[in-house]
């Protein structure tokens, strides 16, 4: 006989999996991309639901030992009748004696034999989903959908057998019954005595037959399709639930179909565990390589920064995240929709709704962020495309900044520890936070067009006036944003602190616009008119404006901590605006004011020139 075919990779040559097969088809970029984020998406899923119904139970509320063993029986009693069972005499014994052995050692294997049978292997399925290798995943998954499969082909033979039977008695006690069962018109009675009453008849019932067969054989093939050998060879075993149909074509007694279900069942049972123990080496042998590999590295010392990375760079992949966040999102704005909210007919209120119920849980919070990060990405590439700078060389901003401000403040503000109500005022202010340090972003990529645009001889209208477009949506957006949130919140400190973030970048967009406008004047007018002064008269009156807001803020800050309750973090906080937004800036405003100053008296210090020295020289300036 001769040998297998052997590939590159020391595989047979044969059929490969469908998915396999796939991949390779679409040239292993976008399939294996695609195929990747729907296989690793339900380990968040899995991880999100530990998180929200099984850590409190799983995990304890201290680290005393009557809360560690409260949190191993509860993490156990679901899996364990007996232990379902126990009495509050029971369990207070069994305190008891945990709280007479508190020594490590005695301990420590009571709760090893809990923690085994814990809750926690629920959180370890979803890290694997995360963390395992592309192909082992696809065998996971082609043998859960496997299993999946074939319980399907069992519950469609028990069901057609139960079905065939209950025909069969009830057209024997009641010929009425038989119109009411059969895919037949209500005139059925009447051409059962015409010739053509065997022939209809025959028809339809070959067809139930005949779709029930091409059911059967098509689960046995997407089954084959998702194992590999030796499971092509049990293409007939696979197909056993279509001995029931089968044996009713065939016209076996009606008694011989519940046995032949049985058989099939048997049968395939026998099939499955025959395939567990062909594919038990294989699995023994990856165990063994990957702690074979595992040891190998620990005698060579582990790099704990590589290791961090490598799992970072598995844990964390925007592109599941967005998934995961988007269907959770479908998810509650569908229960939203199907409980007739009462904030359904405003869309803006109600997807807000819908964002501040997702953030529960860390994973859900990570993902809310990586959404917003990827927005604010699209929102900058849209606003340099429309402006004309998606080609030219200045800094883009990924809109990464916007994410991580997100999650932050969703920590520092407990954000998942709200309760809904109070939770969707919370997220107005985040986002109101994230949407200020996007048009900031947004405007440090339009002052260098606005620039360019003075700087330059030749007009090009249209990217002119959208450039001006964008000038004035950063003067009056913000505003607009500031105005609605003042109305909604109730004024106070930190509100004003907030609400001062985006008052300065509409300031900065009054102070572009106001130097193009000083640029356009002197164009028009020709020369001799002095436009040094004015345009450092405009930038020092851009910049007091930004000083007195802020001086506004941590003034109200300051009033409102020295009349009511304040904090170190609260205190801190002041201090830490107090120096970037108000020293800092008076501190370069003053430098600034010097250097100008200086410049002018050396400027003034000069001689003039005479008419005679300008022509002798050949000077125009």
């Amino acid at each position: 006989m001769a040998a297998p075919e052997v590939g590159g990779q020391g595989q047979p040559v044969g059929r490969r999996p469908a998915w396999q097969a796939l991949s390779i088809g679409a040239g292993g970029g976008l399939a294996d991309a695609c195929l990747s984020v729907a296989m690793r998406v339900p380990g968040l899923f899995i991880i999100d639901h530990w998180w929200q119904h099984e850590r409190i139970r799983a995990l304890p509320q201290t680290l005393e030992n009557t809360a560690v063993m409260q949190a191993l029986l509860n993490s156990v009693g679901q899996g364990n009748p007996k232990l379902q069972t126990l009495t509050l005499g029971e369990n207070a014994v069994i305190m008891k004696f945990i709280d007479m052995h508190k020594e490590l050692n005695s301990s420590a294997p009571l709760c090893s034999n809990f923690g085994k049978l814990g809750r926690g292997h629920i959180l370890v399925h979803g890290f694997l989903l995360l963390l395992l290798p592309i192909e082992h995943l696809r065998i996971l998954y082609s043998h859960l959908l496997s299993g999946v499969l074939l319980f399907a082909s069992h519950f469609i033979s028990e069901r057609y057998v139960v079905l065939e039977m209950s025909r069969e008695v009830l057209r024997n006690a009641s010929p009425l019954s038989e119109g009411l069962l059969l895919p037949e018109t209500s005139h059925t009675l009447q051409r059962r005595s015409t010739v053509f009453d065997l022939p209809l008849a025959s028809t339809a019932s070959n067809s139930r037959h005949l779709a029930t067969l091409i059911c059967q054989v098509a689960i046995s093939m997407a089954v084959l399709s998702f194992l590999e050998r030796p499971s092509r060879s049990l293409q007939v075993v696979l197909c056993v639930h279509t001995l029931p149909v089968l044996a009713r074509l065939a016209d076996l007694p009606l008694e011989t179909l519940p046995s032949l279900q049985t058989f099939g069942d048997a049968l395939l049972c026998l099939a499955v565990l025959y395939h567990l123990c062909y594919k038990l080496p294989s699995l023994l042998d990856r165990i063994k390589e990957t702690y074979t590999d595992a040891i190998t590295i620990g005698h060579r010392g582990i790099d704990t920064m590589h290791l961090l990375s490598l799992l970072w760079g598995r844990l964390f992949v925007p592109a599941h995240f967005v998934v995961f966040w988007a269907l959770s999102f479908c998810a509650k704005a569908a229960e939203g929709l199907s409980s007739d909210s009462a904030y359904s007919s405003r869309p803006l209120i109600f997807i807000l709704q819908c964002m501040s119920a997702l953030c529960c849980s860390p994973i859900n919070l990570l993902a809310t962020a990586v959404v917003v990060s990827c927005l604010s990405h699209l929102v900058i590439r849209g606003t340099k495309w429309f402006i004309g700078t998606a080609h030219e060389d200045n800094p883009l901003r990924p809109g990464w900044t916007q994410g991580v401000t997100m999650l932050l403040l969703g920590l520092q503000t407990g954000l998942m520890q709200v309760e809904l109500p109070g939770r969707t005022l919370v997220l107005l202010v985040i986002l109101f936070v994230v949407m200020s340090s996007l048009l900031q972003s947004i405007l440090e990529i339009t002052e260098p067009v606005v620039l360019s645009l003075n700087a330059s001889h030749t007009l090009a209208w249209r990217r002119y006036v959208k450039v001006l477009l964008v000038c004035v949506l950063l003067f009056v957006l913000p505003l607009l944003l500031t105005f609605k949130l003042a109305t909604i919140l109730t004024i106070d400190a930190w509100v004003i602190m907030v609400l001062s973030t985006s008052v300065v970048t509409s300031v900065q967009a009054i102070g572009i616009m106001s130097v193009h406008t000083l640029f356009i004047y002197d164009g028009l007018h020709g020369r001799g008119v002095d436009l040094d002064d004015f345009l450092y008269m405009a930038r020092a009156l851009t910049k007091t404006l930004e000083l007195l807001v802020s001086l506004l803020a941590v003034g109200v800050g300051a009033y409102d901590s020295s009349t009511g309750e304040w904090n170190p973090a609260n205190l801190s906080i002041l201090v830490v605006h107090t120096y970037c937004n108000i020293y800092r800036r008076i501190r370069v405003g003053w430098r600034s004011f010097l250097l100008r100053r200086e410049a002018s008296m050396k400027t003034d210090s000069l001689a003039s020139p005479t008419v005679e020295q300008l022509a002798a020289h050949g000077d125009v300036c």
